[in-house]
């Protein structure tokens, strides 16, 4: 990986990892403006996403999709990133997926879904 979390970020994270470890399916994590939400929930993704547990980004618009896509490439340089995001969409058997509301709305969520990031949805 090639970022560093801050302390609180890093706490943050296994916080996360402990309530899914006690059976908690959902779990809100917040930081103020500028707390490294996106970092936060890049390292849990990263940590997290695999053929058999995909990860998803939920977004409302497209601009975010193509953040995240980049952010996420960005801290881990060679990863796959897919994109559920209309005639845009490509590469649906990565990982890590990244898709607008808009998209999923319709068919409704994939069925191979392990952790989810909801993203200013």
């Amino acid at each position: 990986m090639s970022f560093a979390l801050r302390d609180y970020q890093s706490n943050l994270v296994a916080q996360i990892r402990e309530a899914w470890q006690s059976g908690l399916n959902s779990v809100l994590a917040c930081l103020p403006t500028g707390g490294g939400k996106t970092e936060v929930a890049i390292e849990v993704i990263l940590a997290e996403a695999s053929p058999s547990n995909r990860a998803l980004v939920l977004v409302e618009r497209t601009t975010l999709c193509h953040q995240w896509v980049t952010r996420i490439q960005r801290h881990a340089p060679g990863s796959t990133v897919g994109i559920l995001q209309g005639d845009n969409t490509i590469r649906l058997s990565s990982p890590i997926r990244v898709a607008t509301a808009q998209t999923i709305r319709s068919p409704g969520m994939p069925e191979d879904v392990g952790p989810s990031i909801i993203d200013e949805s």
